[in-house]
Order: structure tokens, then C-alpha cells, then sequence
């Protein structure tokens, strides 16, 4: 152990005499280079905090615009399906309605209007269910559901579930243990007429609907997209920002160091001419 203090000893006394110089530069380089990974980390984490924020912003905007596009495909899908369906019916109950007229058939009011309705009211149930599924993205991209063509369909909702409620309970007042439906009552399905011209109604006024507020919703998905498309160009300006400053931080910190250096050399050599004085 003696010899080991001894011996560091000496070193010290070679170091100090001979090899102060390097190591002073040794250690200010060192400090420099702890300075600059310092500076580096804290502006790496200040522009990685900002990213963090605007890659989140991006991510909800992305899974924004996927769900609006499943659901505007969905839309289009119901608002085909819903013609498909509705216009064979609707010429069916024409048809049917034409040869009651003429007295050439031997459907009566229970075949046109009752079994037509029930034919019928299924795709406006759906209808209704796509309306709402618009009118809640409509508001998702700030436009005013009131502001929809046929916008009077979402006020003809009550009165549709109403005219339901009241079938399924006369079906379960009049539905005999057989399991046929039977009012007994000669001019009871008639009203069925009234509800089929409803429902009419409702399906045109359901068309206009969801047709423009389809229109409506796709500008304003286009619109976003190219919002996604500005934010992801955000997001590489800041790293690219981030790793100018870096660099230019090196540069600053590496012409301080050589001014440092600069002096220190001046001040050894003029130190060194005092001692030869």
C-alpha cells in the first residue's frame, strides 16, 4: 500500500510538471463535450414533447377520419340498399292498388295496405338508424343537421315509432291463438293507407337526407385529410428544426471551447516567456 501512494505520488508530481497543459485540454474538452450532450438532450426533449403532441393530434385525427369513412361507406351502402328494396315494393303496391280500383282482384284491404306496410317499415327502420348515424358525424365536422336537406325526416321519427308501438299493440290484441292477426273489424285495415303514404314520405325525405348530408360530410373529410397531410409535414419541420439547433448549439459551444483554448495557450506561452525572463 506504501508503495502504491508512493507511486501515485510520483505521477502526480510527473503530471503537474510536464503534462498539465494536455491534461487541462483533456478536461475542458470533456466539459465540453458534457455541456453539448446536455444542451443536445434538453432541446432533443423539448422538440420530442411538441411532436409528442402534434403525433397524437395526428393519430386521433387518422382514426377520425377511418371511422368516417366506414361509416360514409355504410351510408352509401343503405341509401342503395334502401331504393333497391323500397322501389320494387312501392311498384308492387301500385300495381296492386291499380287492379283494387278496377275491381279485377280479390285483394282487399288487409293484402294492399297491411301486408304492404309490414313489407316496408323495415327499411325505414334502417333509414332512421343511418339518419342518426349522419346527423352524429354532421356535428363531428361542426355542420348543423337543420342545415340537411329533408331535414324534416328527424321530426317524423316520433310519429313513425309511434304508428309501430301502436301495431305491435293491436298485434297483440287481435292475434288469435292460431297466431293470425285478426281485428274483425271490416274497415280496420285501412288505415294502413295513411301509414304507406307516411312511409312514402319518410323515405324520400330520407334520401334527400342522407344524400346531402353525405355530400356535406365528404368535402369536410377532404378538407381533413389535407389537414393530416399539413400536420405530418408539421411534424418533420420540428425535427428537422430540432437537429439545426443541435448542430448550430455544436457550433457555438465548439467556438467558445477554441476562444477557451485560444486564451489558455496565450496565457501558458506568455507565462512561460515570464519564467525564461
Amino acid at each position: 500500500m506504501a508503495n502504491f501512494l508512493k507511486l501515485f505520488y510520483l505521477s502526480s508530481l510527473n503530471l503537474k510538471n510536464q503534462n498539465i497543459p494536455r491534461l487541462k485540454f483533456i478536461i475542458s474538452f470533456a466539459i465540453f463535450l458534457s455541456i453539448f450532450a446536455v444542451t443536445a438532450s434538453l432541446i432533443t426533449i423539448f422538440y420530442e414533447l411538441k411532436i409528442d403532441k402534434i403525433e397524437k393530434k395526428l393519430l386521433d385525427k387518422q382514426r377520425e377520419i377511418q371511422f368516417t369513412e366506414i361509416s360514409l361507406d355504410t351510408i352509401v351502402y343503405q341509401i342503395t340498399t334502401s331504393t333497391f328494396n323500397f322501389d320494387p315494393l312501392k311498384s308492387q303496391y301500385l300495381k296492386d292498388r291499380y287492379y283494387y280500383w278496377t275491381d279485377s282482384s280479390i285483394l282487399n284491404d288487409r293484402d294492399i295496405f297491411y301486408r304492404n306496410f309490414i313489407n316496408f317499415y323495415t327499411t325505414i327502420e334502417q333509414d332512421f338508424y343511418f339518419i342518426d348515424l349522419l346527423a352524429d358525424l354532421a356535428i363531428d365536422f361542426d355542420i348543423d343537421p337543420k342545415k340537411i336537406k329533408g331535414v324534416k325526416i328527424l321530426l317524423k321519427k316520433k310519429k313513425f315509432q309511434k304508428i309501430l308501438d301502436e301495431i305491435k299493440q293491436d298485434e297483440a290484441n287481435y292475434t288469435t291463438d292460431d297466431n293470425i292477426f285478426d281485428p274483425q273489424i271490416d274497415d280496420y285495415f285501412y288505415k294502413y293507407k295513411d301509414y304507406l303514404e307516411f312511409l312514402f314520405e319518410i323515405h324520400n325525405e330520407a334520401q334527400f337526407f342522407l344524400i346531402d348530408g353525405y355530400n356535406k360530410i365528404k368535402k369536410k373529410e377532404i378538407i381533413e385529410r389535407k389537414n393530416i397531410i399539413n400536420i405530418s409535414k408539421k411534424i418533420s419541420n420540428l425535427s428537422n428544426i430540432s437537429v439545426k439547433i443541435i448542430f448550430i448549439a455544436f457550433l457555438i459551444q465548439l467556438i467558445i471551447f477554441i476562444i477557451i483554448q485560444f486564451f489558455e495557450i496565450s496565457s501558458n506561452l506568455r507565462q512561460e516567456d515570464n519564467e525564461k525572463r
